[in-house]
């Protein structure tokens, strides 16, 4: 069983930048066109409220897109700190992302009952290379356990006769998506370390 854990991205701290951004001050100035002689101490209770749900909507924007996910991969699937038990025969596919969505290697996994599984990283940032190095290490984990199991399931069909509808394996194309992703969507990273003592 091998394990790896890095931090990564949710995509889903964009609801609460909104929310302080746009939400928060809308909540407080709305009052204010509340007439005061009618209800005089709204302001002094919209202020103080939509301070603390800015600070955490903050706390929990940063928390998104710095998650942390230990993920153990096996024969029969991969347990996710994040995303709980996934077996390799419950993914649907592996759709890439799009130029504009996500760089790479970022990767997205759809499951059978409509559950994604999303995995951002910021490749221009030198801190989260160790992160996608480790990431990329449980892609080529999961690539090898795909392959694995749909030969086995093959043997198993061919041996058994099994009907291959009743194969538990996960989709061929499934694979290919994978293998695609890490063909197109590889990702290196460059690092150029200046010499702090000048030429003559």
């Amino acid at each position: 069983m091998k394990e790896f854990t890095f931090k990564y991205n949710t995509g889903k701290g964009g609801v609460y930048f909104l929310a302080v951004f746009f939400g928060v001050p809308f909540g407080i100035f709305l009052p204010s066109f509340i007439p005061m002689e009618y209800v005089p101490w709204v302001l002094w209770v919209s202020i103080p409220l939509g301070v603390g749900i800015s600070v955490y909507c903050v706390r929990k924007f940063i928390k998104k897109i710095n998650s942390t996910d230990t993920i153990q991969v096996d024969d029969l699937g991969f347990t996710s700190n994040d995303y709980g038990r996934i077996s390799y025969r419950d993914i649907h596919s592996i759709p890439p992302y799009g130029a504009l969505q996500a760089p790479p290697p970022s990767m997205r996994i759809k499951l059978h009952n409509g559950k994604k599984l999303v995995w951002i990283f910021n490749p221009q940032s030198p801190k989260s290379q160790e992160d996608i190095a480790i990431f990329t290490a449980f892609r080529e984990a999961l690539l090898d356990h795909l392959k694995r199991q749909t030969q086995t399931a093959i043997a198993e069909t061919r041996e058994q006769a099994v009907k291959p509808e009743n194969i538990t394996a996960p989709p061929a194309d499934v694979i290919e998506q994978l293998e695609k992703h890490k063909k197109d969507r590889n990702f290196i990273y460059c690092s150029i370390k200046s010499d702090s003592a000048g030429a003559d």
